[in-house]
């Protein structure tokens, strides 16, 4: 049964454009530095050698920084969670409790169906996104909706 994978050299490919634009840097780069011209051939074996000793640690490295970075943002979600939707929930069973007809509820604008220009912002986000922010928030929204239709409490956003 294989149960990992195979060991096998990670392959870095740079497209065309991308290549041209290294070599052309790395050509630059030696002249200024050593006052002499490389020519294509050796510019291409000193990116070549550089890719292939260099790029399987970097590349590796990317894959950790990004492992890193989405373990974080899943450590972030109870917190979230908790915040938004959690605290709306108790906003509003207070609200039933102690006969309360009105609550206001912020949420980002990002999440509503559209924007109110009252503030002169340009560049306005068009998604609450995938992260937990965005979806507790949306969460939060529906809480206090069901709770406004089902105890008919006003609910301002």
């Amino acid at each position: 049964m294989f149960l990992g994978f195979r060991n096998r050299s990670t392959r870095i490919r740079l497209s065309d454009e991308r290549r041209v634009s290294v070599l052309a840097g790395l050509k630059k780069l030696y002249y200024s530095e050593f006052g002499e011209d490389l020519s294509d051939f050796q510019a291409e074996e000193i990116l070549s050698y550089f890719i292939k000793t260099l790029g399987p640690s970097v590349y590796n490295q990317e894959i950790a920084d990004a492992r890193a970075f989405l373990t974080r943002k899943l450590e972030d979600l109870d917190g979230a969670f908790f915040v938004n939707v959690i605290g709306a929930r108790n906003v509003m069973r207070s609200a039933v409790e102690l006969d309360i007809k009105m609550v206001v509820h912020t949420r980002p604008q990002c999440v509503r169906s559209h924007y109110d220009h009252d503030f002169d912002v340009e560049d306005v986000p068009r998604a609450p996104g995938i992260w937990q922010y965005g979806l507790s928030k949306m969460l939060s929204y529906e809480i206090c909706r069901i709770y406004s239709r089902v105890y008919g409490i006003q609910t301002v956003c």
